[in-house]
């Protein structure tokens, strides 16, 4: 019997199925056949569908995993690589301060002396006046407690560890950043002026970190300071609660200002109007704030000068504190 060949091309397994049907029709109902063909895409086409369905479900999630994973290795690396620009700046700033942290250091140390000195004359007296003696010990005690302090500070700040949560007095850590900077303030000849409110503020904050940032915007306003030409030139320093648990930090100035238009580009990377200057100091100040759930943004002052603010949310709770 010659069969038809078909206009449009069919794989082995349709023709052979094909070939059987024919070969089946010549043969009564009822015939019973002891061999068939073996065609899985037809006699099993459901578990054919569910492998198939399966292998597609397998190769997604195979490749959402990659990609997870892929995504976690990324931000990793990125987290490092600002530790590693964070620690930069640290240790950037603290080098623009070798100067002024000399000459604050030396003041304690020459006290220290003077006093040294002056107690083994006593001591050298017939009859040793208790009292006085007693006064210049305390004297020394407190000058060297003082520049332990600042090498402890000098050290935390240089120094690489890992960062950590905590709540941080604003205040406080206003007041550690003025005392840091207070040679590179007398030096320049930049008096900085604290305003701060008497009410509790209490933030979350790793605080190497923002002392970090209160330090590159004090460092940044008494420089711009020192090229006032008008009024004699300070910095101002306000802390206030801007809304019932937002955190405001104000740093002011009454130097040039900042460019018309430039107030969002300070804090871009590598943007600098220093000579010697990375760009880097005011950009890593905003990442850190941002990472905090902060916000940092700068102003021209109408009278002169520029500020620099500083909002970060309050700790839970503070307000009824």
């Amino acid at each position: 019997m010659a069969y038809r060949r078909s206009s449009r091309p069919r794989t082995w397994q349709v023709q052979q199925r094909h070939l059987w049907a024919s070969f089946e029709a010549r043969f009564s109902m009822g015939s019973v056949f002891l061999a068939h063909p073996f065609l899985p895409h037809a006699d099993y086409r459901a578990y054919v569908a569910a492998g198939m369905l399966v292998a597609v479900q397998v190769a997604l999630i195979t490749g959402f995993f990659l990609e997870r994973t892929g995504r976690r290795r990324a931000q990793r690396e990125a987290r490092h690589v600002r530790a590693h620009l964070v620690h930069l700046a640290r240790v950037s700033s603290m080098g623009e301060l070798v100067v002024s942290l000399a000459h604050e250091l030396n003041q304690p140390l020459t006290a220290v002396h003077g006093n040294a000195r002056t107690a083994a004359r006593m001591l050298s007296r017939d009859q040793v006046p208790v009292a006085e003696l007693a006064d210049i010990l305390q004297d020394i005690v407190n000058d060297v407690k003082r520049a332990a302090d600042l090498v402890a500070q000098i050290r935390d700040m240089v120094s690489r560890r890992p960062a950590e949560r905590v709540h941080v007095d604003v205040n406080g850590a206003v007041r550690n950043v003025r005392k840091l900077l207070a040679g590179e303030s007398a030096v320049r000849r930049v008096p900085v002026e604290l305003d701060l409110t008497p009410l509790p503020l209490r933030v979350e904050a790793d605080p190497i970190q923002l002392q970090q940032v209160l330090l590159n915007l004090v460092l940044n306003a008494i420089e711009a300071a020192s090229m006032s030409r008008g009024d004699p030139p300070k910095v101002e320093i306000r802390s206030a609660l801007s809304a019932p648990r937002t955190v405001h930090i104000v740093v002011r100035d009454n130097g040039p200002g900042l460019e018309p238009g430039m107030e969002g580009q300070v804090f871009e990377p590598f943007y600098t109007t220093k000579g010697s200057g990375m760009g880097i100091g005011l950009w890593i100040a905003r990442s850190i704030v941002e990472s905090h759930g902060g916000r940092i943004w700068a102003t021209n002052v109408p009278e002169g000068g520029a500020a620099f603010h500083v909002a970060l949310p309050r700790v839970p709770g503070e307000e009824e504190a």
